[in-house]
């Protein structure tokens, strides 16, 4: 039995799309080599201060010592917990301060514009 012209358009349009796929992953991963690449050499010709950005193979090799030394799972697990009593203390605290706002209208007016301003700088330099 012949195919219809239908299965045939599908069939190529399948084909096309798997091609598309396939070409946008390779110049994703060869966009990735090449950011490590250039990074490693800036890094290797002095473009770059190795002190602030380091480089890829540094960090490979750091990470490996790491690894091999069992100290890793230390790290992340001091990391995690260091960031879960921040988030519970950022919670609580945030909303015992917006129960007192909300329970004294003296001390939001007072405060407001001073939170006002706190809220416009930039996140990072607050931390």
């Amino acid at each position: 039995m012949y195919p219809d012209s239908t299965t045939v358009k599908y069939d190529d349009y399948i084909k096309r799309q798997k091609t598309k796929k396939r070409n946008v992953l390779f110049l994703q991963l060869a966009i990735l080599i090449a950011f490590f690449v250039l990074w490693e050499v800036s890094a290797r010709t002095g473009l770059s201060d190795p002190f602030l950005t380091s480089s890829p193979s540094r960090i490979f090799t750091q990470l490996v010592h790491l690894i091999k030394t069992n100290s890793l799972f230390i790290h992340v697990a001091v990391t995690t917990i260091e960031t879960l009593i921040g988030f519970v203390l950022g919670t609580v605290l945030g909303t015992v301060i917006a129960a007192l706002l909300w329970y004294f209208p003296t001390l939001n007016a007072v405060s407001e514009p001073y939170l006002i301003v706190l809220n416009a700088l930039p996140k990072v330099a607050l931390g």
